[in-house]
């Protein structure tokens, strides 16, 4: 009689089981690495590095990273990611005496669910984003000597909270990895008020590995990005980031950046959101 009920109880708890070894065979927390490919050239995606632009001489500073805290795989070429997003860039305006002067600095965290699956060859990603995204002027445009604001520019109470979905197609042929994407985005909170809540993002990054860069055997590329964004105050203006340079590394891996910049648009500091920027500068990134 124990024999039956030890029987018909293992029957009983087989689906549970069976589901329990599936659950932690496609479950892995804190994966290692970050599933997204990086954008290059969009001033609302991570970016650890520095840009310095001649024409006043000025460093833009970045610093920040997004990592994948949880991933669930379904197959080969499909899994679903639960990521954070930290991250930071700062106009830097004076580094003599081994003092940076910062003027403004823009904050955003937030978090990303991103779904990844292979479609005609190419891998594709869905990615939804919740991101806090804060603007404030400090030390470097403050007069201490005088106790005034640098040019009469005062400090805004500008935030943004946004959700935004990004849809990414990254295709490899031979040597060519093609990655092009587009987004839309909805402002929840918004201020000061008159700037537009929804805003679009369109681009495309291009890297061609070059066998005669390689670095003890480490995988180089030469790479062109573009990305366009679409926003604005009382009317929609677009912004235009242009990238041309090296990566060093695969391009699913870390990988060190050496890059030309040129821009043209809406100042990206939120403390200048009326303003109107258009730098070219040089300088470097590193993708983790």
């Amino acid at each position: 009689m124990l024999y039956y009920r030890l029987l018909f109880l293992l029957i009983l708890i087989r689906p549970c089981l069976t589901f329990t070894q599936e659950l932690d065979r496609s479950f892995e927390f804190l994966p290692g690495s970050n599933s997204f490919p990086s954008l290059q050239s969009s001033i609302y995606e991570p970016r650890f590095g520095v840009l310095y632009s001649p024409d006043d001489q000025s460093l833009g500073v970045s610093i920040g990273n997004s990592f994948d805290a949880a991933k669930f795989t379904f197959s080969d070429s499909s899994f679903l990611t639960i990521g954070l997003d930290f991250f930071a860039f700062a106009r830097v305006t004076d580094y003599k005496e081994f003092r940076l002067q910062v003027s403004a600095v823009d904050g955003l965290f937030g978090g990303n669910l991103n779904y990844s699956f292979k479609l005609f060859s190419s891998q594709n990603h869905i990615r939804l984003r919740f991101i806090h995204h804060s603007a404030h002027l400090v030390d470097g445009s403050y007069d201490s000597s005088s106790d005034t604001w640098i040019d009469g520019k005062k400090p805004v109470p500008y935030a943004r909270d946004f959700i935004d979905i990004t849809f990414l197609n990254h295709r490899k042929t031979c040597n060519i990895d093609l990655l092009s994407y587009f987004t839309t985005a909805y402002s929840v909170l918004l201020r000061p008020v008159g700037q537009k809540k929804v805003f679009f993002r369109s681009g495309l990054s291009l890297y061609y590995k070059t066998p005669f860069l390689d670095i003890k055997n480490k995988k180089a590329s030469a790479f062109f990005s573009y990305d366009f964004l679409l926003n604005g105050l009382d009317s929609y203006r677009g912004n235009n980031e242009l990238q041309l340079g090296v990566r060093f590394g695969e391009i699913e891996h870390t990988g060190l950046l050496v890059f030309f910049s040129y821009f043209n648009g809406a100042n990206i500091y939120g403390a200048y959101y009326k303003e109107n920027l258009q730098k070219i500068g040089a300088g470097f990134s590193i993708d983790f």
